[in-house]
């Protein structure tokens, strides 16, 4: 019996640690996607994915992949900002090619979050 509770000790521990990991790697891809959200709060939204109880998202995957997406989407924003506001390095097509793509960027992914 000695050896059977060690063995059950020893296992909890280990999902224990797998568990915190995945926590904080979902809290600090959040904080990463979200730069406005508090690391609270996305502990709060990983809690209630992992009990079923989130709206929004119905596994871990599903809200890595979201955030990831939006990961994605912050830095083609920024590099269309960039172009935009570097009036001395780019012409004014790459002025305006940019601000036409990030428009359009924009107005897709407010679509699709509705």
């Amino acid at each position: 019996k000695t050896c059977l509770l060690l063995r059950f000790l020893i296992m909890s521990s280990l999902f224990k640690f797998g568990s915190s990991k995945q926590s904080k790697e979902f809290i600090d891809l959040a904080c990463k996607a979200i730069p406005t959200i508090k690391k609270d709060s996305a502990k709060q939204v990983y809690k209630t994915i992992k009990h079923g109880n989130n709206d929004q998202w119905s596994t871990l995957d599903d809200a890595t992949d979201a955030l990831n997406e939006k990961v994605k989407l912050n830095i083609k924003i920024v590099q269309y900002q960039r172009i935009i506001n570097d009036k001395t390095k780019n012409t004014l097509r790459e002025i305006q090619a940019a601000k036409s793509h990030l428009a359009k960027l924009l107005k897709d992914n407010d679509e699709t979050s509705q």
